[in-house]
């Protein structure tokens, strides 16, 4: 979901740049340049140039926007599933701030808004709103991968993260520094072992996994 509402925030972005440079373009001052003389046919080469420039954004964004569709397709099948007593709840939350892109305090009103008692009871409304989404979450976990929820058992009373996106590791990868990943990786078995945490992980991104799986336990009674 996350990866959704980056390509919407990049496609907005390529759009807005465009738009900005066709407005540069079609401004007086655009066609005047620097006021200093140039040779014949300069003006409208730069001009041609600055356009070409705006066409080429547009035509990213619109191939960002046929994978975002197919994205947003995956992501709202996948939420539709969820069913059960608070199903209905649980699928707006999702949908509003993830594929809608609304803020929490967005949802929060969408949802319980027409409420008499809203001003009076908003961090109430707000707390519900938290704990349905963290339960809307587990609900899609275990329809999109239904055996973590048995490997789950096999860690009592763990936590249980899945990161599908590290910017350390994008980070890595641009400066061609890879390897030192595993060193990064490490890392966070240390950190959770100060806060008397044991970490239990199968795969991580930076090693070629589809995702960094986090089982964290506790190492007291």
């Amino acid at each position: 979901m996350s990866r959704y509402a980056d390509a919407a925030r990049e496609i907005r972005y390529l759009r807005e740049r465009a738009d900005a440079i066709r407005t540069r373009a079609a401004s007086p001052a655009s066609s005047k340049l620097d006021g200093m003389p140039r040779a014949p046919g300069f003006a409208g080469d730069k001009l041609g140039g600055i356009i070409g420039t705006a066409d080429a954004l547009e035509r990213e964004a619109d191939e960002k926007e046929q994978d975002a569709a197919a994205l947003y397709a995956e992501i709202d099948g996948a939420i539709r599933k969820i069913g059960g007593k608070h199903g209905g709840e649980r699928r707006t939350v999702l949908q509003c701030r993830y594929l809608d892109g609304q803020g929490w305090s967005g949802v929060i009103y969408l949802l319980f808004g027409d409420r008499v008692d809203f001003t009076d009871k908003e961090d109430s409304f707000q707390r519900r709103v938290f704990n349905t989404h963290k339960a809307a979450l587990e609900d899609l976990a275990q329809i999109l991968y239904p055996s973590e929820g048995d490997r789950k058992s096999d860690y009592e009373g763990a936590c249980y993260y899945r990161i599908t996106r590290c910017p350390i590791c994008i980070y890595a990868e641009k400066r061609g520094v890879c390897e030192l990943m595993p060193l990064f990786c490490q890392l966070d078995g240390v950190m959770i072992a100060l806060q008397h945490g044991v970490l239990h992980r199968r795969q991580t991104l930076a090693n070629g996994g589809d995702y960094c799986d986090y089982y964290i336990t506790g190492n007291r009674e």
